[in-house]
């Protein structure tokens, strides 16, 4: 029975010191280089895509002032056929697009992004709208 209870006792010093090498391992979460993860350029970025220096939508931004009114983009640098896009789309929709162009309707007020994707690359033009 003593040489029982010797085991016992070995058994959990082991067991205690285990969960002590284990639980002190870390001091503190590893936050080495996460900054280099984000893009500190003040790029976006889409689910669609990335977005490309190369790659521009123009105008870059516009104003519309009334429900209705239209405005007309175009982009450079794009790779393959584009496909265009809004932000909200109550806010205003493409009534045409082409792989170079498209015509964006305002619906509603409120800021929206026109978007345009290529290739895995995205470019943006922002639309005023008070």
């Amino acid at each position: 029975m003593h040489r029982s209870c010797m085991l016992l006792l070995g058994l959990l010093v082991c067991s205690v010191l285990g969960i002590g090498v284990f639980c002190g391992c870390e001091d503190g979460p590893d936050t080495d280089n996460v900054d280099s993860q984000f893009d500190n350029s003040g790029t976006t970025t889409s689910p669609s895509g990335t977005t490309s220096a190369s790659m521009t939508v123009t105008p870059a931004s516009t104003t519309l002032t009334n429900n209705g009114a239209v405005a007309s983009f175009s982009v450079a640098g794009a790779s393959g056929s584009t496909s265009w896009s809004v932000q909200d789309i109550s806010k205003g929709t493409i009534l045409t697009q082409s792989s170079t162009s498209a015509t964006y309707q305002r619906a509603s007020a409120g800021d929206n992004v026109v978007i345009a994707t290529s290739g895995g690359n995205a470019a943006y033009a922002t639309v005023s709208q008070p």
